[in-house]
């Protein structure tokens, strides 16, 4: 076995048992999608609550994230007595979130919250529930904006200001000069805005200069091996950004590894359990946490005004807040 995976295993066994986390590759399905707007066509124009209940569906793209948890469980608690919730796991399967969409219209949602598997692949599903007359709002990451118009809603993070303050922190830290290397996800919005953010900032510092960059998965498994490659092609390299905390933790096994852990800052974002003891321990120079427990509040609170006939904001932006060894246990 190879001695990165032998770390990668010893940091698994140390978080918490039961926070897996996952950000797989989706794949789009014409059928599945096709299968979903006949749904909608039958499923009728106004979903009512004729007897007084609000049934709020939830498809999120995988339930095994501890994020995800918590964005759940904040749904749970917000949802007023008497009204029902739904959970669908789409297992970060394009098709089957798609799928699960068109069950929760059939149950008789007359919300729908979706947490996208993939940031491109919501039109389909968004047309079906304005057909079928049921409120659908996009949370965690933003989408496409000629598919966020036939959304009622989108409730995500700012993203783009989890990556600008990572770079603040790095540039800082490496006084304005170094090679660094970013770990990206082209699947999602999320994290391709975090990436804007941090880009944007050290562009105004010509000697932090960018020598490589990979596209990958959110998971610890999948950054680790890529983190490898990136060390070998590029030895000397001060810092890395990753686009989440899973991808940022395989990355810092990777550097484990390699004997380099305090000669390399690392980044992350999503201020999670396992992130912040990865700062504790001095092995994650920063991360830029979310609030998922919030987003999961504002999303089923702007559901309940949507079936009141209220007036919503398209765009709701949940403030971030970048967390180091100095704030790690306020």
């Amino acid at each position: 076995m190879k001695k990165g995976k032998l770390v990668l295993a010893g940091m698994c066994m140390a978080l918490a048992l039961g926070m897996m986390t996952g950000c797989s590759q989706a794949q789009k399905s014409e059928s599945a999608q096709t299968s979903a707007e006949k749904a909608a066509d039958g499923a009728g124009e106004n979903k009512d609550s004729s007897d007084g209940k609000v049934v709020i569906g939830v498809s999120t793209k995988t339930n095994t994230n501890p994020f995800n948890i918590e964005v759940a469980d904040a749904i749970s608690k917000a949802v007023k007595e008497g009204d029902e919730v739904i959970f669908t796991d789409a297992q970060q399967n394009q098709a089957k979130q798609i799928n699960d969409v068109e069950d929760l219209i059939q149950q008789g949602c007359n919300v729908i919250l979706i947490a996208p598997v993939d940031w491109q692949g919501t039109r389909g599903m968004l047309e079906a529930c304005q057909r079928a007359g049921v409120h659908a709002i996009i949370i965690d990451q933003n989408i496409p904006e000629e598919d966020a118009k036939i959304a009622s809603a989108v409730v995500c993070s700012d993203n783009y200001n989890a990556g600008k303050l990572c770079a603040e922190d790095l540039v800082k830290k490496l006084d304005g000069k170094g090679e660094i290397v970013i770990y990206e996800s082209s699947i999602s919005k999320a994290g391709l805005d975090r990436v804007s953010g941090f880009e944007d900032y050290i562009a105004d510092y010509p000697e932090i200069k960018v020598v490589n960059r990979q596209d990958g998965l959110g998971q610890i498994e999948a950054s680790l091996p890529v983190m490898e490659n990136m060390l070998q092609a590029n030895p000397d390299i001060a810092g890395v950004f990753a686009f989440n905390d899973p991808a940022a933790i395989g990355c810092i096994a990777a550097i484990e590894s390699a004997n380099k852990i305090g000669d390399i800052l690392v980044y992350g974002v999503d201020g999670s359990e396992q992130g912040r003891k990865m700062v504790v321990d001095k092995k994650l120079e920063g991360t830029a946490a979310q609030f998922p427990s919030e987003i999961g509040k504002q999303a089923v609170e702007t559901a309940y005004k949507l079936m009141n006939g209220e007036i919503v904001e398209k765009l709701n932006l949940i403030p971030v807040k970048f967390i180091n060894i100095e704030n790690v246990n306020q």
